[in-house]
């Protein structure tokens, strides 16, 4: 978890642009206290969290 003075990285699992758009204008925000990183399925999550930790997961519950 981000300790005070870092910043809260949050991936992003979702396969709609404008989903994607708005969680990024409301965490901007919160000036810069949040990281977003996106991935638009299943498998490229997978492959995120193999090479990064995140202090928190966003995921679409209905995704092709």
């Amino acid at each position: 978890m981000a300790s005070a003075g870092e910043r809260c990285r949050i991936l992003l699992v979702d396969d709609e642009p404008v989903v994607v758009g708005l969680l990024s204008r409301v965490l901007e925000k919160h000036d810069g206290v949040f990281e977003l990183e996106v991935a638009h399925g299943a498998q490229q999550a997978i492959e995120r969290l193999e090479a990064a930790r995140f202090d928190a997961v966003v995921t679409d519950l209905d995704m092709p």
